[in-house]
């Protein structure tokens, strides 16, 4: 009897005891760790190379104001290794917590149908008129070339002399004379190449105000400084990037005109696009359009030779 209290007794502590205290979020260990080593947000973003606000999102445990993927665990390492903290104990962590936060979203794409119905016999015939009735056009005129021909007139002596005296003296050298004697046939003031100049100026100022409010509009991805390919849209235009080997989103918007995405220094990343006529890529000294207008491309390995591969 008393060997059956005593268990009661220890099964009753083992009940009523005390449950371990939660482990502090990643957040709340990164802004501790930086407090306690007097260190400002502001100097951690300059040490880390890491956007201030993205720092603030980390510590607050804001996934939804975070990249997804490699980038939000690429911070959590860079911020954790400036902390003096382990990187490998907070990325875990950080991978747990993110766990059923973020749903991927599903996009539905037009494809090109590869099965086609046969023309019927109107179809066809609306074809075929829509191909001859060009070609007669052009038949057409061609046959009378010759008569029109025959309707210019000759130049006037006055007009082939002065043609003649201007090709001599460009080919004897005085390329100077030839011009006046253009200007002077043509009745163009002296001021006209002032007026070229002038607009020549215009023309590269509007030219610079384009580039200017390009590089206002917004950037993605990594900095400049860290990245060997750009993508820039020239127009609306979806992009979604992920981690081929985990399936991770790493970036998924829509990019308006101008807006560029440096693309970081990672194996892995492969690129998806609803519009490829709408996206150009920076390789380089390379710089063209990703594919043709309303072209969707899925899964393009995002590297200089899988982008290559895809324009061509």
């Amino acid at each position: 009897m008393s060997e059956q209290a005593d268990d009661k007794v220890e099964d009753g502590a083992t009940d009523d005891a005390p449950d371990a205290p939660a482990q502090p979020s990643v957040g709340s260990q990164l802004k501790s760790a930086r407090l306690a080593k007097s260190a400002t947000l502001e100097q951690a973003a300059d040490a880390t190379r890491i956007r201030r606000a993205l720092l603030d999102s980390l510590e607050q445990d804001d996934h939804s104001a975070l990249p997804g993927g490699i980038y939000s665990i690429g911070f959590v390492r860079s911020y954790a290794k400036f902390l003096d903290l382990d990187p490998q104990a907070l990325e875990d962590q950080w991978r747990e917590e993110a766990k059923g936060l973020t749903q991927q979203p599903h996009y539905s794409f037009p494809t090109p149908t590869l099965e086609r119905r046969l023309p019927g016999a109107a179809s066809i015939m609306i074809g075929l008129a829509v191909l001859l009735i060009p070609v007669a056009i052009i038949m057409w005129q061609g046959a009378n070339i010759d008569d029109l021909a025959t309707d210019i007139p000759e130049l006037p002596d006055q007009l082939q002399s002065l043609i003649d005296q201007t090709l001599t003296e460009e080919t004897t050298g005085n390329p100077d004379a030839a011009l006046n004697t253009v200007i002077a046939a043509t009745g163009q003031p002296d001021g006209s190449a002032g007026a070229i100049a002038a607009n020549a100026s215009e023309q590269a100022a509007e030219q610079q105000a384009a580039v200017s409010l390009a590089e206002a509009l917004e950037t993605f991805g990594t900095t400049a400084d860290q990245s060997d390919i750009s993508l820039t849209a020239t127009g609306d235009v979806w992009v979604q990037i992920r981690d081929q080997s985990s399936g991770d989103i790493a970036f998924t918007r829509v990019l308006k005109s101008g807006d560029r995405y440096f693309v970081p220094r990672s194996d892995g990343l492969i690129l998806t696009v609803g519009d490829a006529g709408a996206l150009t890529y920076t390789s380089g000294e390379t710089t063209r359009a990703l594919g043709r207008p309303g072209q969707v491309i899925r899964d393009i390995p995002l590297n200089a030779e899988g982008l290559a591969t895809a324009s061509r």
